[in-house]
């Protein structure tokens, strides 16, 4: 009786910091124009069993009643300590390899390290300005030259990785390639790039970036729509959870009320690429991978979480 009172309570407390989580990140998504830090369906129980594992209360040590040990309980994460790099060391190791998206965001990133501000661990950012994900394709099958420098020498993807020894990687390509692919060529070519890249490297994680959009002005020049630019998106996430790779959303918090690249969010030259603003969304929503990983149990941060 005892034992059962405990657990009442306790769920009880869970349940209402769950509901001022939830207060709190709704309040975050409507001044940021962002989504909600904490993305997670059904019931405010099933929101809890899914944070906190199958058991909410259970002591280190003790186990679930059925044989089995017990979930530890998982703290959250607010966004003010997401914000602040709480899980950045989620990073160290990785890479990130682009196209001229990737080489202005290596230069926002570098700047913050440079200022002390804690931003995504020692991630590797490794990129060409003229990469699309056909020639990446291409650079992988041996019939083009290498465009990703790394340090001082011209790699492929594959061999960045060798380089790099890293065991996580994201990739952001293909804003060019939208003009060009059907939703199915794009996918298809996707497909083929990470192919080349899981043979060599089997248990790689990888993280696909959601394909950023154009200014209205610019696409419009180049026959591009936002309508385009979403259906591919929809098939580039429905491709990640189809084959278990991350999906990193970097196109919905920077889009204006037409689908369009928000002009406060577009570097000067109003074509796709991002300003400090659509930066600092970018910072965000990597992090967002981080916490996530960190809710499912894939790993736990060193520093007393």
């Amino acid at each position: 009786m005892h034992s059962l009172l405990i657990k009442s309570v306790t769920i009880c407390l869970l349940l209402c910091r769950l509901s001022v989580s939830g207060i709190c990140s709704s309040a975050f998504a409507a001044t940021h124009n962002t989504f909600p830090a904490v993305q997670v369906t059904g019931s405010v129980v099933d929101q809890s069993m899914r944070l906190f594992g199958t058991n909410l209360i259970q002591n280190e040590g003790d186990d679930t009643g059925d044989g089995e040990e017990a979930k530890p309980v998982v703290e959250i994460v607010t966004d003010e300590q997401l914000d602040a790099g709480y899980l950045d060391e989620w990073f160290n190791g990785s890479v990130l390899v682009g196209d001229s998206l990737s080489a202005g965001f290596s230069g926002y990133v570098q700047n913050e390290r440079y200022l002390k501000h804690p931003c995504l661990g020692d991630m590797k950012i490794v990129s060409a300005s003229a990469l699309t994900l056909k020639k990446a394709m291409e650079c992988e099958q041996k019939i083009r030259n290498r465009e990703l420098k790394y340090r001082t020498r011209y790699m492929t993807i594959c061999e960045v990785i060798e380089a790099t020894e890293t065991n996580r990687l994201f990739i952001n390509l293909g804003v060019s390639d939208v003009r060009w692919y059907t939703p199915e060529q794009f996918i298809e070519a996707y497909d083929t790039l990470i192919e080349i890249v899981k043979t060599s490297y089997p248990d790689i994680e990888i993280y696909i970036h959601s394909i950023v959009p154009m200014i209205e002005s610019y696409a419009k020049s180049v026959n591009v729509t936002a309508e385009q630019n979403m259906e591919i998106n929809e098939w580039l996430k429905a491709y990640c959870e189809e084959k278990g790779y991350g999906y990193i959303e970097i196109a919905d918090p920077v889009r204006d009320e037409n689908g369009y690249l928000a002009r406060d969010c577009s570097a000067s030259d109003y074509r796709f690429h991002l300003n400090k603003k659509g930066k600092e969304f970018w910072v965000r929503s990597l992090r967002e991978a981080a916490r996530q990983a960190y809710y499912d149990g894939k790993w736990s941060p060193s520093n007393g979480q």
